[in-house]
């Protein structure tokens, strides 16, 4: 179903939006943001059939992801910003890192009836979420400065009879396993992992934001510290004799899907590197 405008009289809706990037889901909140300001234009007249108590949904909030303030560097605080532009909301925007500070937006806005929530919000949850719904999952630790290694993790107590016993005739079990262990239980004390896996999902927002500037397209909508993006096959070539990368997939139409990753380690003046190397390898 195609939304031409949004209707504020119908109180209780949760609309989901899904897409990859640069499908329109950030456009479409804008047109929204538009819609509401021409419902309130109407004053009170219309108050009755847009509210329910002391919330009206002529009243828009639009809840971020801390980690916007990176991408968009270039344009102002208050700004939702898209692929063709951005509208300014004044007060009625914030950025969140999680659930504990998207409730405390609720609660400071209590005359707001219509919040536009970005899922990336609660980033730094779905670390619970992953182990609450899966039997297992792994966890990486070299690009968050971890020496080696990655810790595969059975949730309930549900690893196969035997596992280690197949590893080590695989050749994969570490004699001292007690150093990897000690890296993680260091990783996971003070919210250390969550802290350093920002400053690579920062950088790598950051990154985004770059290509943009050059005209370059992302591949995936990935929140994450790797980011893909389609290079012509002539700006691949040229990119790779400055930058390092590495090759994801090759599309219909000769164009390469690239990956570029951030860590712990990675600074501005890597980010400025990347910058100046696309400028000069610009067809």
């Amino acid at each position: 179903e195609t939304f031409q405008h949004f209707d504020f009289t119908t109180p209780g809706r949760r609309v989901l939006l899904i897409g990859p990037m640069g499908s329109g889901k950030t456009e479409y909140a804008a047109r929204v943001w538009r819609d509401a300001e021409v419902a309130r234009g109407k004053g009170e007249a219309v108050a009755s059939v847009t509210s329910t108590g002391e919330r009206d949904r002529r009243n828009v909030f639009f809840i971020r992801t801390l980690i916007d303030g990176s991408r968009f560097t270039d344009y102002p605080d208050d700004a939702l910003a898209y692929r063709s532009g951005y509208v300014r909301c004044g007060s009625n925007i914030a950025k969140v890192r999680d659930s504990f500070d998207f409730e405390a937006v609720l609660k400071d806005n209590p005359t707001v009836g219509t919040f536009i929530i970005d899922e990336a919000s609660f980033f730094d949850e779905r670390l619970a979420y992953v182990a609450r719904n899966c039997d297992v999952f792994y966890i990486g630790g070299t690009k968050v400065g971890a020496m080696f290694g990655e810790a595969v993790v059975f949730t309930g107590m549900k690893a196969p009879r035997h596992f280690f016993t197949t590893v080590k005739r695989h050749g994969a079990l570490l004699a001292k396993g007690r150093m990897l262990g000690i890296q993680f239980a260091t990783l996971f004390t003070d919210d250390l992992y969550m802290r350093v896996s920002n400053h690579a999902i920062q950088m790598a927002a950051r990154i985004t934001g770059i290509f943009r500037k050059h005209g370059i397209s992302m591949a995936y909508d990935s929140p994450t510290n790797q980011q893909f993006v389609v290079l012509s096959p002539e700006r691949y070539r040229a990119l790779k004799e400055k930058v390092a990368f590495e090759v994801w997939e090759h599309q219909d139409g000769g164009n390469i899907v690239c990956r570029f990753v951030t860590s712990w380690a990675t600074t501005d003046n890597d980010l400025s590197a990347l910058d100046r190397a696309l400028e000069e390898t610009a067809q």
